[in-house]
């Protein structure tokens, strides 16, 4: 016969309910992940569309001066965003996935730790860069989005090393110290 707690639940393990802790906050840090990385993705389109006169005559003059081709940045932009695109979606997936139960390495985790490290470093040449000419509300909500994803990619390091950790416990893996 199971155990009752004083709400007439079975009891559970306490690792089982951290895990189930972990994985749920995993699996949103993993769907923050991509969602932030399609947000990028738009802003930066927007940003392109508005400014497009600024845009190609500051491209148009620069490809003169230096004899670079208009359609090589433009080729290069491209790969730069689908680049950025595969990043977001290969580790908010692969932290999705580990929340769902299924084995993962610990190379998207290696390539999350880095991109933290390159926006901690860009949050602060953010923050370090900005002139007085530019609009301060812009800046404050940019260094806000900033750090949520800092947060986010924090959290599924974190939340990752522990899922790890309890499923290997609770399997029965993880070597016991001596006594």
């Amino acid at each position: 016969m199971e155990n009752v707690n004083v709400f007439g639940l079975p009891d559970e393990n306490p690792d089982q309910i951290l895990l189930r802790k972990y994985t749920k906050n995993l699996s949103i840090s993993g769907i923050a992940v991509i969602a932030f990385g399609v947000w990028s993705i738009l802003k930066a389109l927007i940003l392109f569309s508005i400014n497009r006169d600024l845009f190609t005559e500051e491209l148009y003059k620069s490809a003169d001066s230096e004899s670079i081709s208009f359609s090589a940045v433009v080729i290069t932009l491209v790969v730069i965003i689908v680049l950025y695109i595969f990043l977001h979606l290969f580790i908010g997936l692969n932290a999705w996935s580990e929340a769902s139960g299924k084995k993962k390495g610990y190379f998207y985790l290696i390539l999350t730790s880095v991109y933290l490290v390159i926006s901690v470093f860009s949050y602060i040449g953010t923050g370090t860069s900005a002139s007085a000419e530019d609009n301060m509300d812009t800046i404050l909500s940019s260094g806000l989005v900033d750090l949520t994803v800092i947060f986010v990619f924090f959290e599924v390091i974190i939340n990752s090393m522990r899922v790890k950790k309890l499923r290997k416990k609770i399997s029965g893996t993880e070597e016991q110290p001596c006594r």
